[in-house]
C-alpha cells in the first residue's frame, strides 16, 4: 500500500513549489561553498558544499516522492477506473518509496556531514553513525517519526555550535547563521505533529522555507562582508 503524505488536500503541489525553492537555496549555497573551497583549497569548505548537494538531494527526493503521489491521485480521481488505477499503481508506489528512502538517507547523511564539520570525528565514529543512519533509514517500522527527531537532534547540535559563536563572536552573520539554523530546528516539531492535524505540515514547510532563506542572507552576507575585506 501507498503510504499518505500528511499535508491538507488544499496544499497539494504547493509543498512542492516550497521544496523547489528551498532546493534552489540549498545549491546556490553549496555554489558558494565549493567557490571558496577552490578559491582557498580549504577542506571545510569542500565538506560544507557536499552536505548543502546532500541536503538538495534529499528534498529532490521528497519532490519525486510527493510528485509520484500527487500523480496517482490525480489519475485515480479523473478516470475513476479500477482496472486503469491498478495499472498505474506499481509505478507510483516505486517512485514513491524510493524517493521517501532517498529523502530520508540524503538528507540524514548531509545533516551529519554538517555536524562533523563543526564536531570532529574519528573515522571509526564516522563509520559508525553513517550505519546507524543506514540501519535505521531501512528497517525502522517508524520511518516518518524517527527521521524527523533524528533529524532535530543533529540540527539541534548544528544549532548549539552556531549559538555558541554567535555568543563568541556577535555580528551579524553569526546571527543570522544561529537564527535560520534554530527555525530550521524549529520546524521539524510540527512535522512530528502532523498525525494531529494535517496543519501541522503546512507550519513544518513555512517555517524551514523561512530558516532556508534566511540562511542564503546569511550566505550572501559573508559573500559581501568578504568582497569588502578583501578590497580593503
Amino acid at each position: 500500500m501507498l503510504q499518505l503524505v500528511y499535508t491538507p488536500k488544499w496544499f497539494y503541489g504547493e509543498d512542492i513549489v516550497i521544496d523547489i525553492v528551498s532546493i534552489i537555496v540549498l545549491l546556490v549555497i553549496a555554489g558558494f561553498s565549493l567557490r571558496y573551497y577552490f578559491l582557498s583549497r580549504k577542506r571545510n569548505n569542500l565538506w560544507l558544499g557536499l552536505a548543502f548537494i546532500l541536503m538538495a538531494a534529499g528534498l529532490a527526493s521528497k519532490v519525486l516522492m510527493n510528485f509520484s503521489f500527487y500523480y496517482k491521485m490525480e489519475f485515480i480521481q479523473t478516470l475513476g477506473e479500477l482496472t486503469l488505477t491498478y495499472q498505474v499503481t506499481n509505478v507510483s508506489d516505486n517512485l514513491f518509496y524510493t524517493g521517501y528512502f532517498l529523502m530520508r538517507l540524503l538528507t540524514l547523511l548531509g545533516l551529519f556531514t554538517l555536524y562533523a564539520i563543526y564536531h570532529r570525528q574519528s573515522w571509526q565514529n564516522i563509520l559508525l553513525i553513517s550505519a546507524l543512519i543506514i540501519t535505521g533509514t531501512v528497517y525502522t517500522q517508524s520511518a516518518y517519526y524517527v527521521f524527523h527527531i533524528l533529524s532535530m537532534l543533529l540540527l539541534l547540535l548544528i544549532t548549539l555550535k552556531f549559538a555558541g559563536n554567535c555568543l563568541k563572536n556577535p555580528c551579524t552573520t553569526t546571527g543570522l547563521l544561529a537564527a535560520s539554523f534554530s527555525i530550521i530546528t524549529i520546524s521539524e516539531i510540527p512535522f512530528s505533529l502532523v498525525a494531529l492535524h494535517p496543519n501541522f505540515y503546512v507550519a513544518g514547510e513555512s517555517a524551514q522555507l523561512v530558516g532556508y532563506l534566511l540562511l542564503l542572507v546569511a550566505f550572501v552576507t559573508i559573500l559581501k562582508h568578504g568582497k569588502k575585506k578583501n578590497k580593503d
